[in-house]
């Protein structure tokens, strides 16, 4: 099963289109970072927690193992403007080797500079 990394603003597309249930039905195991989750949260996004809660999607841990690896990809992307979230879900589709789903546009290009492929919203409707 293809392996897809969701980053907050593809989770929040959906979810305000009525959609989100849609991208399930596509067969991708989906997972995304504790980072997400939390904006998710601060933005009352609650239908996309929902299918979290639900076990649609898997929060992916980084561990105290990995930290040193996710350090060291946080300074490189530094100067970049990514935030702690981006830099999480771009980790996480690297570890994987999964597809990233994100519509920002300093994480699509830090994603195809490291070989990740990446997709947008509209990807996903298409």
């Amino acid at each position: 099963m293809k392996i897809a990394v969701k980053d907050a603003n593809v989770f929040i597309d959906l979810e305000s289109m009525g959609i989100l249930d849609l991208w399930f039905q596509l067969g991708y195991q989906t997972i995304t970072s504790t980072f997400v989750i939390v904006e998710l949260e601060e933005g009352g996004h609650t239908n996309a927690l929902a299918s979290i809660q639900a076990g649609l999607v898997i929060e992916a841990v980084i561990s105290a193992e990995e930290m040193e690896k996710f350090e060291m990809l946080q300074k490189d992307c530094d100067s970049t403007g990514l935030s702690l979230a981006d830099v999480s879900v771009l980790y996480l589709a690297m570890r994987e080797d999964a597809m990233l789903l994100s519509g920002d546009r300093p994480l699509r290009t830090q994603a195809q500079l490291r070989w990740v492929e990446i997709h947008g919203t509209l990807w996903i409707m298409d």
